[in-house]
């Protein structure tokens, strides 16, 4: 049905703007504030006025229909989509169209603004969580000799439906989601531990039918989770829209139901050849759309310090990500839902400099928000978990002990492709590295314990400086006092590796109130963290993909 979306921007300030073809399902993704449930409200609105709406919006620039062949006129187009009609209006059941006068269709076209508002209005359907909640509440049941017009009444009439309901939620949840009409004058939802008999045991008047519904629990005693469960499939099995915008269908489930939501989504989308765009924050609700095989499309967008961008982000990529035994133990994919991601050579340092960067943000605001810390197993394996992320656009930085100085060949050049650093500047810098490696073990064999950087003297100290801020420009931070136990001299932490993580978090503090609470200053660990987060969040940082 979607022709096209285009957007304002691209994945850089400097790129064109991204124009995308969706598929059944297209995902966007990002961190909190970047714009995806308003991409979502922008589709819809741009139906109310075409002509108006286009260029005005802050996301969507634009976007068109595919349209129907020449001469097939607009009413058999919405006779697809389960248009009624009503007086002298024509309706789509759960459009929010409120209809289109039958003398407007007789005459109109599809290849303008005006049949591509009502043409387009009437084949969305808009899931918010409070919607998808409000569709299981009891509803007034309905003439059955007129169409129905909210999904608990088109399900009423078709067996089929309620069929694939009850059994979809016997699967996911335990219970067969049934209709019971035993209120007389509205319908409501129940959950039962068996499917009925038969078509009359749920919706008959006998006291078999009674009983039934008697062992069966009202679904709005139940969790919301489950409630928007179940209410998510009957507007999509009741519906039959070609457009469907789905914001955060991962609101009140747990992770293993909002995988198993996105297969459902997911296939009825492919079934119908609908379009469903849904904003997410939720690895598995990308992980089970990704598993469903419906060539689904990823768009990451982001929003800092006034530049938004927006990247088309190749699946395969992902797949690979989610088959990587280390990366999927890392949870590498929720980086994808933050807004930059900091890589530590093990547990101990992920814990060190989140608590850093946490009493940053609480107390002066100059640390990374919205930054996830992920740790590798060494810092061999740092560069395998931000390649992929650097690939996908995502501002990756690492940090690494002053001994990856260290490290040559293969391992150094394995950092330097993994921050993108160009190839007539990686030559550059694995010879400085052999030069001061040099000069560290001349100086002081037990460099990285003594002082790192201050072991040199002050020319072979400045060439060691510039070699790290070459470095740090493409998001690689070497701590120069040598290893991370160099942090906080003065709290007198002993540098036992096994101990000092326990003692330096006891020395800082928990309590905010307390006397003697370690607070952010200026130098030591507060500025290294303060320069990695002006990294991330520079829209011109080097070291990312074009």
């Amino acid at each position: 049905m979607l022709k096209y979306i285009r957007l304002n921007f691209g994945s850089s300030p400097q790129a064109p703007p991204l124009q995308l073809t969706p598929g059944p399902i297209t995902l966007f993704i990002g961190p909190n504030n970047s714009g995806k449930s308003l991409l979502l409200k922008e589709v819809s609105k741009f139906f109310d006025n075409p002509k108006e709406v286009r260029g005005t919006q802050k996301i969507v620039a634009d976007l068109d229909l595919a349209r129907p062949a020449e001469g097939i006129p607009l009413r058999s187009v919405l006779d697809q989509l389960g248009a009624q009609e009503v007086g002298k209006k024509v309706r789509v059941p759960m459009s929010s169209l409120n209809g289109i006068p039958r003398s407007f269709i007789r005459q109109a076209r599809t290849d303008d603004d005006e049949g591509l508002g009502y043409l387009g209005e009437a084949a969305t359907l808009n899931l918010d969580g409070r919607t998808r909640l409000s569709l299981v509440e009891r509803k007034m049941a309905g003439d059955l000799q007129a169409p129905p017009e909210d999904a608990l009444n088109i399900l009423l009439q078709d067996e089929n439906l309620r069929q694939r309901l009850r059994k979809a939620t016997h699967d996911t949840l335990g219970l067969h989601a049934v209709i019971d009409p035993t209120g007389m004058q509205f319908l409501r939802i129940r959950m039962s531990a068996r499917a009925p008999e038969d078509s009359h045991e749920e919706l008959g008047f006998s006291e078999r039918v009674r009983s039934f519904h008697r062992n069966a629990t009202d679904i709005m005693e139940m969790s919301d989770g489950i409630k928007a469960y179940t209410g998510t499939l009957m507007a999509l099995l009741a519906g039959k829209h070609r457009i469907i915008t789905l914001d955060e269908p991962e609101a009140f489930l747990h992770p293993a139901l909002a995988r198993r939501l996105a297969l459902d989504v997911a296939n009825i989308a492919k079934e119908r050849g609908a379009n469903t765009l849904v904003a997410t924050h939720s690895a598995e609700f990308l992980m089970g759309c990704i598993e469903a095989g419906a060539n689904a499309q990823i768009v990451r967008l982001t929003y800092s310090q006034g530049a938004a961008t927006a990247r088309h982000l190749p699946a395969e990529e992902l797949v690979s990500m989610m088959q990587n035994p280390l990366l999927r133990t890392t949870h590498l994919l929720s980086a994808l839902f933050h807004t930059g991601v900091i890589v530590t050579e093990a547990e101990k340092d992920r814990a060190f400099y989140d608590e850093v960067n946490h009493r940053l943000m609480t107390f002066d605001g100059t640390g990374s928000h919205g930054t996830s810390f992920i740790f590798a197993q060494n810092k061999q394996t740092t560069h395998m978990l931000v390649a992929p992320l650097r690939r996908l656009g995502i501002p990756a930085a690492t940090i690494v002990d002053m001994d990856f100085i260290k490290d040559g060949g293969k391992n150094f050049t394995n950092h330097l492709n993994a921050a993108r650093v160009p190839e007539i500047t990686r030559h550059s810098l694995s010879e400085t590295r052999g030069r001061l490696k040099a000069a560290l073990e001349k100086s002081n064999p037990e460099w990285k314990t003594q002082g790192g950087i201050k072991v040199l003297g002050p020319a072979d100290a400045e060439a060691c400086r510039d070699f790290i801020q070459r470095l740090a420009d493409y998001g690689i931070f070497v701590v120069e006092g040598g290893e991370l136990e160099s942090w906080l001299p003065k709290l007198g932490m002993n540098h036992s590796k096994h101990a000092w993580l326990y003692e330096v978090f006891d020395k800082m503090g928990s309590d905010p109130t307390a006397p003697g609470y370690v607070r952010p200053e200026t130098g030591d660990v507060w500025d290294f963290i303060r320069k990695i987060a002006r990294w991330i969040h520079n829209p011109n940082r080097k070291g990312m993909a074009d």
